[in-house]
């Protein structure tokens, strides 16, 4: 095979509607996906009691170690891990809506292209699949570290990066509530 002949199959591959051996396991795949899914779903749910009740176990300075009871400097670690738990859930929550099944009622080898997805849904998974990914790992390495100097950098890249790329409304308005928020301390 040329490279002409690997584009043009590619392009087949991309456009033309599949014939029917090719979706002879299609609702095996779809229950697969709507259970992978849901257990997915379920996990997010648990993610969060936990981390309700991790919140009240952490409320209390008795449960803590003394570099982190309230009144230390490193008191302010309580409130950003929960800070990254409750972002960790959205993220989830992204990941989990973009992963859904589609519906497949009245849907049959002869009409799947109804259920075509474009690539903007794939965009849609593939960038909550990276930035889930990327908040684990940032995430984690935050949490292990507990490291102020650490954190304060990765924070400020961060914001760094929002600035460039948010919009003048959303930056102020972000900025604001954070101003605004720390007059009030």
């Amino acid at each position: 095979m040329n490279e002409f002949e690997i584009l043009k199959s590619i392009s087949s591959n991309l456009t033309d509607r599949k014939t029917a051996s090719a979706l002879s396991n299609f609702a095996v795949l779809c229950n697969n996906i709507a259970f992978l899914n849901r257990a997915f779903v379920e996990a997010i749910d648990s993610l969060q009691r936990c981390h309700i009740e991790m919140q009240a176990i952490l409320s209390l300075d008795s449960n803590l170690n003394t570099r982190y009871q309230s009144g230390t400097d490193l008191h302010a670690f309580v409130a950003i891990v929960d800070r990254l738990q409750r972002n960790g859930h959205s993220v989830l929550k992204k990941l989990a809506d973009a992963s859904a099944p589609a519906d497949r009622e009245g849907i049959t080898v002869e009409n799947v292209s109804l259920l075509s997805r474009g690539f903007e849904d794939y965009n849609t998974l593939v960038t909550a699949t990276r930035q889930y990914v990327d908040s684990v790992v940032s995430d984690s390495y935050q949490l292990v570290l507990l490291d102020p100097k650490a954190l304060n950098y990765h924070v400020l890249v961060s914001l760094n990066s929002f600035n460039k790329y948010a919009t003048k409304s959303l930056a102020h308005a972000l900025f604001n509530a954070v101003s605004v928020h720390q007059s009030h301390n």
